[in-house]
């Protein structure tokens, strides 16, 4: 069996800190069963991503970004 196949495949966006985490405990789970030290391998670096990305994902929750799309050209001169 691959470790596709006992991961499972799942699509789709994680959208907040605690899904990530989730997946890393999944993945270290995952990794005190499987047999090949390759896939285990793979597997403690995979939640260590998932970390990352849960670390990351808090630190952007409190910024608060806008982008405003710049004037025309055209628009932003004074009607002379």
């Amino acid at each position: 069996m691959s470790l596709a196949q006992r991961f499972g495949e799942q699509r789709g966006t994680v959208s907040n800190p605690d899904k990530y985490r989730a997946r890393a405990a999944d993945c270290i789970r995952l990794a005190a069963i499987v047999s090949s030290p390759r896939e285990r391998l793979i597997l403690v670096k995979m939640a260590q991503s998932w970390r990352s990305l849960a670390d990351q994902a808090e630190k952007n929750s409190g910024a608060d970004l806008w982008y405003e799309t710049p004037a025309h050209p055209r628009h932003s001169k004074r009607a002379q």
